[in-house]
């Protein structure tokens, strides 16, 4: 049985590398995306066979929780967590307003906690 990849933020940069490149090793592949509706479409219909793609505010925990169990039910859990989901704001710190700083640390610190905490009783039973 194919081991499966779970990766946050997977439908550009280097999320959507590291998708390619598991795919291309025979993994199942999950990515999950916030805003890029067309990529992740292209790269269902692309890849089809061992990948789903699920729209997924990490920030987010319920619904983390439930893209860990749709990828439980289709590929029976994830043997490999990538946590690249990321946001920023390319400006100096004075400027960003605490809304801002909330988002930027909603996404980038909470987000991997939720997604290593729904993570883990799939990991661990695995070993």
């Amino acid at each position: 049985m194919a081991k499966t990849v779970f990766i946050t933020g997977g439908t550009r940069g280097i999320g959507r590398a590291c998708a390619d490149l598991f795919l291309t090793k025979g993994y199942n592949v999950v990515i999950t995306y916030e805003k890029s509706d067309d990529i992740a479409k292209e790269m269902q219909k692309k890849y089809a066979k061992g990948f789903l793609a699920i729209k997924c505010d990490v920030a987010n925990s319920n619904g983390v929780a439930l893209a860990f169990e749709e990828t439980k039910q289709l590929f029976g859990g994830v043997d490999i967590l990538i946590n690249n989901a990321g946001v920023s704001d390319e400006k100096m710190l004075c400027d960003v307003t605490e809304n801002e700083w909330n988002r930027i640390f909603d996404v980038n610190v909470k987000g991997m906690f939720n997604t290593v905490k729904a993570a883990m009783p799939h990991m661990v039973n695995k070993k």
